[in-house]
């Protein structure tokens, strides 16, 4: 086995281990922090939600899960776990930031229900495997990243 592989199976074993260690861990943060359109956004696990929004209408929800695949840099698939992912909208615009939480699962609030939207990670880490179709609210959709 070379040095290389021998690193790529420990980090492996380690993320393993922690992820296995934790399968149930919360990602939230304290605190309000100020959306791209100047609202606060309150943190609540994985989800990012605008205060005092009632949400009674999930129809302006983009909803979806994160699965990481396996590659040469990571032996082990799994659920993408606590990747920050980002709503643009058709001009490149960062319109919303949503963090995965422990089964990869996200969810964006559509400021503007009829507009297009694309998702990509924060992370140059990530690579969005897959062309995906523009978004749009109430869509409920399954991303697949692969790490670089």
């Amino acid at each position: 086995m070379t040095r290389k592989n021998m690193i790529t199976l420990m980090s492996a074993a380690i993320v393993f281990t922690l992820w296995a260690a934790w399968p149930n861990a919360s990602f939230a943060q304290t605190g309000a922090e100020t959306g791209v359109d100047g609202t606060n956004i309150r943190h609540s696990g994985g989800r990012r939600m605008r205060i005092n929004d009632k949400r009674s209408n999930d129809t302006s929800l983009i909803q979806g899960s994160c699965t990481v695949v396996q590659s040469d840099s990571n032996p082990i698939a799994g659920p993408c776990v606590n990747v920050m992912l980002s709503l643009v909208d058709m001009n490149g615009t960062e319109v919303s930031q949503a963090r995965t939480d422990g089964k990869g699962h996200f969810e964006f609030i559509a400021q503007d229900p009829n507009a297009q939207y694309h998702l990509i990670p924060k992370s140059k880490s990530y690579q969005l495997i897959g062309a995906q179709p523009p978004l749009k609210a109430g869509m409920k959709l399954s991303i697949q990243l692969k790490i670089l």
